[in-house]
């Protein structure tokens, strides 16, 4: 699968986690990964998220809340 289609088939499921704020691709170590956005509690959140999923990195990165302007 690709990082499209990973994010496609479970960025709903995520964001249902309390905590998660956001989801998307981008890169760690010249690589692409899947970025999952928190609000502070990654560390409840990373038992529910796996640090790989489908062949592809998943990096975690505290944002806080994000809200539409």
């Amino acid at each position: 699968m690709t990082i499209t289609d990973v994010l496609k088939k479970y960025t709903d499921v995520w964001m249902k986690i309390p905590g998660v704020v956001g989801a998307g691709e981008g890169k760690s170590e010249g690589k692409p990964c899947i970025m999952v956005f928190t609000n502070g509690n990654s560390r409840l959140i990373k038992k529910k998220i796996p640090k790989t999923i489908d062949g592809h990195k998943v990096i975690f990165e505290e944002t806080g809340e994000i809200k539409a302007r």
